[in-house]
């Protein structure tokens, strides 16, 4: 058999990869079966698509991280729209939630956090090995704002060990995009995860007083 030239091997395995991430229909008494049953579905395409010898020896990482930061970059536009109430239009190929509310495709927001972190991971696979400064800093203005708008705390513990993880790795070039991202992240994390407790707390007042009227 021969080699599989990495130029088709990674956009068609990072779409597999993404796939599941995004994944939008849900039906019967339990919502994750359907997105399960895909996500195993995918997993065996994708087992069967990849190539037991492929052009390039790093044609399989590119094909991951390609498909981790896309479903990332995606999931984390789906989290603004439905932040901002915008997704209506987008159904059912995006979720409905309440306005101030994100939670992607994945219908849970430290779900969500979580794939929007490995996003950053990717991206920082991808800087050292060639990307642009300006084109990595809008991508993760794009995946912070995302992180934010989901105001959770598992992202936020997840995003300060991934930064504290790297800090200690010397690259002039990533550190200068770094210290932009970390400038970003502690401004979110000074004010969101505060201003969501101080929501809720409001929202749990509300609720007693409207209980007390009764």
């Amino acid at each position: 058999m021969g080699t599989i030239q990495p130029m088709s091997f990674v956009p068609l395995c990072a779409l597999l990869v993404a796939l599941p991430w995004l994944w939008p229909f849900t039906s019967g008494p339990v919502a994750a079966t359907l997105p399960y049953l895909a996500g195993v579905t995918v997993a065996a395409v994708l087992l069967l698509a990849w190539p037991a010898r492929a052009s390039g020896r790093d044609a399989p990482l590119r094909a991951v991280a390609a498909g981790w930061l896309g479903a990332a970059l995606v999931s984390s536009g789906i989290a603004l729209l439905q932040y901002f109430d915008l997704e209506g239009p987008l159904f059912p190929w995006v979720n409905i939630a309440e306005p101030g509310q994100a939670f992607g495709n994945l219908r849970q927001p430290n779900q969500l956090a979580s794939l929007l972190v490995i996003g950053l991971l990717s991206l920082r696979w991808w800087l050292r090995r060639g990307l642009s400064n300006r084109l990595a800093a809008g991508m993760a203005t794009l995946l912070l704002t995302g992180l934010a708008a989901t105001a959770s705390r598992v992202g936020l513990g997840e995003n300060w060990g991934q930064i504290a993880c790297g800090l200690g790795q010397p690259n002039a070039r990533e550190n200068g995009v770094r210290s932009r991202f970390q400038t970003s992240f502690v401004i979110w994390a000074r004010t969101c995860p505060r201003s969501s407790v101080r929501g809720e707390a409001s929202s749990y007042r509300g609720r007693a007083r409207s209980c007390c009227a009764v």
